[in-house]
């Protein structure tokens, strides 16, 4: 006897973000302060849309996993150590690069704090 595969049920009192097409953003807080923001598509299936980088053809992931974009306050947070603008332009997915304008603007946002490199003993 095969069984067949049934949906569970949803609760009237959860948001599922399949019932909502259009725009979402995330923010992670500590406190009242921002230290990373994401923001992504939902159309109209239900589906999470493509990011432009991913559409362009050497960037891939696997089902269901998708890349956002992700943006860092002006000058990090407490959590960057290091963090260099530098690194992200020109080293972006293992050096692959960024193919599109939006991916190039996102990397060009983000600030220079701490040190480059780690310090050397």
């Amino acid at each position: 006897m095969q069984r067949r595969y049934r949906e569970p049920r949803r609760s009237r009192r959860q948001v599922y973000i399949d019932e909502h097409p259009g725009q979402w953003q995330c923010s992670w807080l500590d406190g009242t302060t921002v230290l990373r923001t994401w923001r992504w598509t939902v159309g109209a299936d239900g589906q999470t849309q493509a990011h432009a980088e991913t559409t362009g053809g050497h960037l891939t992931f696997g089902p269901n996993a998708f890349l956002v974009s992700t943006q860092i306050p002006s000058g990090g947070t407490v959590y960057d150590t290091r963090l260099h603008r530098s690194s992200v332009v020109e080293n972006a997915f293992y050096g692959w690069g960024w193919s599109t304008d939006a991916g190039r603007a996102l990397a060009a946002a983000v600030a220079d704090h701490g040190a480059m490199a780690p310090p050397q003993p």
